[in-house]
């Protein structure tokens, strides 16, 4: 659990990021791995700042050493996702046309 029990706010800001990925997902990223983490470090940045504005921590170095840890793992995470994924689904641009 976060923080000063900080677990609504962690959901909210996580919410409203993925529902804004989400909604980029068809538009811009879906086909290319390199958007494909251009976006998990951007959403990522995003989550952990509103978060931060929600909930501030009273450590803003420890804060900003987690900011930077939290978007290269998750980063990494997306490479073997993005390509489980991709395999699973395959080529979606044939169904994009219709």
């Amino acid at each position: 659990s976060p923080h000063n029990g900080g677990f609504g706010s962690l959901i909210v800001t996580r919410t409203l990021v993925g529902f804004g990925v989400g909604w980029l997902e068809e538009r811009l990223y879906r086909d290319n791995l390199l958007n494909a983490l251009l976006f998990t470090a951007a959403g990522t940045a995003v989550a952990e700042s509103l978060y931060f504005v929600v909930a501030p921590l009273p450590n803003i170095p420890l804060w900003a050493k987690t900011f930077g840890f939290g978007i290269l793992c998750n980063c990494l995470a997306a490479i073997p996702i993005y390509l489980i994924l991709r395999r699973l689904v395959g080529d979606t641009k044939k169904f994009r046309d219709y």
